[in-house]
């Protein structure tokens, strides 16, 4: 089990046009309890049919689910909702509104199964990272131009095999381009 401290951000974004709630988590850990520490992981969801209304408490309740899965046992919940945030540390620190059957009540039912968890206020201008996340997930942002990264890795693949497999894919993008149309000029020869 990771015994260290983990700062969970995290973000939400609807797109009224399809539907979609984007959820963006930035995992960072330190064993400082002053430091964020290094980012550990980034999380870019979609979610389809998510209520509108619940998506920061939504966004909070994955970031709980993504440190447990990773197995922290301190948790720091960082995000711009601040209502929300107030809300939820408020009822956790009073221990009330656990049995109500929510996303609000789940994410405090979920904090039992850590030894600690702090609702933190992060504010926006140090959230465009996990910003940007969630409007990834919710298909706000213009998709990415293809870069060496999107390329296929051939591991475990033959030289023969390789070669083949990139002959296919040069035959499949040259059948996908628009036919050209020469106009013929006094050298070429015309049919008629």
């Amino acid at each position: 089990m990771n015994l260290l401290k983990c700062t969970i951000r995290v973000d939400a974004s609807f797109n009224p046009e399809n539907n979609l709630l984007g959820i963006g988590v930035m995992v960072q850990s330190s064993d400082d309890p002053k430091k964020d520490g290094p980012i550990q992981s980034v999380h870019s969801e979609t979610h389809y049919h998510a209520d509108q209304r619940s998506k920061e408490n939504f966004a909070i309740l994955r970031g709980l689910q993504i440190a447990y899965g990773l197995g922290y046992k301190k948790v720091k919940i960082r995000t711009t909702f601040n209502s929300w945030r107030k809300n939820l540390k408020e009822d956790q620190k009073c221990e009330k509104n656990f049995e109500k059957q929510s996303i609000h009540g789940e994410i405090l039912r979920f904090t039992k199964l850590f030894e600690e968890v702090k609702f933190g206020y992060l504010p926006t201008k140090k959230n465009i990272e996990v910003r940007k996340l969630a409007r990834e997930g919710a298909h706000l942002l213009p998709k990415k131009k293809k870069s060496f990264d999107d390329e296929p890795r051939y591991f475990g693949y033959s030289l023969d095999q390789i070669i083949e497999m990139e002959n296919r894919k040069r035959e499949e993008d040259e059948f996908d381009q628009p036919p050209t149309f020469k106009e013929p000029t006094d050298k070429d020869e015309v049919p008629w």
